[in-house]
């Protein structure tokens, strides 16, 4: 099953999904459809990711990739504290990026 980025898609799987749950278990909580959602919401985007790969790489590719991961320059590159630091830098970057373009946003506007 392919699911491109579509995301009024993936809403509409979602609430389809919920909609089901609710017909079928009237006696699940919210709580209880909301745990089975996310576990949805993780299977398909799990789908998703394992799509972009096998379009993007050959099986040789993923044995390289895997072999690169199980490195010691691999495993440092995975530890937290560098996953961290790159998300900071990241959400940085955005918020930067979200300033800049609200300031020409505005700018557009006093014209």
């Amino acid at each position: 099953m392919h699911i491109n980025g579509d995301s009024d898609k993936l809403r509409a799987l979602v609430e389809e999904r919920k909609t089901s749950l609710r017909a079928t278990h009237p006696q699940m909580t919210s709580e209880e459809v909301r745990a089975a959602l996310d576990a949805f919401s993780d299977e398909l985007l799990s789908r998703r990711i394992v799509d972009l790969y096998e379009q993007t790489f050959t099986p040789e590719q993923l044995s390289q990739i895997n072999y690169f991961f199980a490195s010691p320059v691999g495993k440092k590159l995975k530890s937290k504290e560098f996953e961290h630091r790159f998300q900071e830098i990241w959400a940085d970057f955005f918020q930067s990026m979200s300033l800049a373009v609200q300031e020409c946003q505005e700018t557009k506007v006093k014209r």
